[in-house]
């Protein structure tokens, strides 16, 4: 797809988040429909209004009807553009930006290629052991997939160990 990640924790305000999507010079931005009690939709076009790159704003739920929007089972029902296969796509290539907090300064995006994140994964699983995992684990994610926790441990390592993720809404 060539698309690489980067999660915004959703308790971010505009400035962090606005930051992060001009700095990575986002094409498309998902959210979810709602959080708590955040206007979250409200939110994402104060971003698009302020991002020059953001072309397409993506909602997991109901999205409004305006140009630039769509719900996520709309983008599922689209057809589906030429992606590279696995075998296609580089171990090296980035896939994944990870922003610091920014204690020194501006927050840095941290880069991961296929083989960083895949090291990782790997690595964790030999530690723990496979068989303390059991075969097919039920994962409880309890940080938002926008966090790093989340997208690493919760999406990446349910897959990887071909897991179930459960998140904490």
């Amino acid at each position: 797809v060539g698309a690489v990640y980067s999660g915004i924790p959703i308790s971010y305000g505009r400035r962090e988040a606005g930051f992060m999507l001009r700095r990575t010079r986002a094409k498309v931005l998902v959210v979810p429909e709602r959080y708590r009690d955040r206007d979250v939709i409200g939110f994402a076009g104060e971003l698009a209004g302020e991002t020059e790159h953001l072309r397409c704003v993506v909602v997991l739920g109901e999205s409004p009807c305006d140009p630039g929007w769509m719900s996520f089972e709309e983008l599922t029902q689209r057809p589906s553009q030429a992606c590279a296969t696995p075998e296609e796509t580089p171990a090296g290539a980035l896939v994944h930006l990870g922003f610091t907090s920014g204690t020194t300064g501006e927050p840095k995006a941290v880069m991961n290629t296929h083989q960083t994140l895949d090291a990782v994964l790997t690595g964790w699983v030999e530690h723990v052991g496979r068989s303390t995992l059991g075969e097919r684990p039920v994962n409880l994610v309890c940080s938002p997939i926008g966090h790093h926790t989340g997208f690493l441990w919760g999406v990446l390592l349910s897959a990887y160990v071909q897991g179930t993720a459960v998140c904490l809404d």
